[in-house]
């Protein structure tokens, strides 16, 4: 019976403004804000397709036009202008590719995402981010890469006014994540994610406020 993926929900209340999280929320830092944790992290370069064209679960995040490279050592192309976006999703830009490490192991993943900057909206600021599982590239231990390694990696951010506390955000964040690599150590490694994934997200709240 495969593992049942590890679930992750927090519901936490700070003092402040939406805009002053807007560089801790941001996917495109993940790198600069955590590096013990991430070697890369980009929006990928993806062409855009109509919304006709999406089908299923998929289309409420982004588009699964890109063609991976058949090499799957190769990182994804780069978006040649992602600092320009405050937002995006279907029906184009989407693909976001990490390279992120979890208990030794390195998994070049890529996920489909959607994401919306309205922090500075003077009426109802908030900053969103919604994720699924695109195609996991590989997993590298101390042996060579193995194919695929996380087949399940969904969850969501979100940060708004507090609407009990004047002056306070409220950000909500979840994460739903299984992984299959590598399969010498599968088992343990999910049953590890259990106390890693909260002592990891619990971490990151924490520097919300303090760093």
């Amino acid at each position: 019976m495969p593992t049942l993926p590890t679930d992750y929900r927090r519901t936490a209340t700070f003092v402040g403004n939406v805009g002053a999280f807007r560089r801790k929320l941001d996917p495109r830092r993940w790198q600069i804000n955590a590096p013990e944790l991430w070697n890369q992290a980009y929006l990928v370069a993806t062409p855009a397709v109509p919304p006709s064209v999406l089908q299923g679960p998929a289309s409420s995040l982004a588009t699964s036009a890109l063609d991976l490279d058949p090499d799957r050592t190769r990182d994804p192309p780069r978006h040649p202008n992602p600092g320009a976006l405050n937002a995006w999703g279907p029906p184009g830009d989407g693909l976001f590719f990490e390279d992120v490490r979890v208990a030794g192991f390195r998994y070049r993943n890529v996920l489909k995402t959607s994401f919306v900057d309205n922090s500075q909206d003077p009426v109802a600021p908030s900053i969103t981010f919604t994720y699924d599982q695109y195609d996991c590239l590989n997993t590298t231990d101390s042996e060579e890469p193995a194919d695929g390694g996380i087949d399940v990696d969904v969850g969501f951010s979100e940060c708004i006014p507090d609407p009990d506390n004047p002056g306070h955000v409220r950000i909500r964040i979840a994460k739903r994540v299984r992984f299959t690599q590598p399969a010498y150590c599968v088992d343990e490694l999910n049953a590890l994610a259990t106390i890693l994934v909260p002592l990891t997200f619990d971490s990151w709240l924490h520097d919300l406020v303090f760093s």
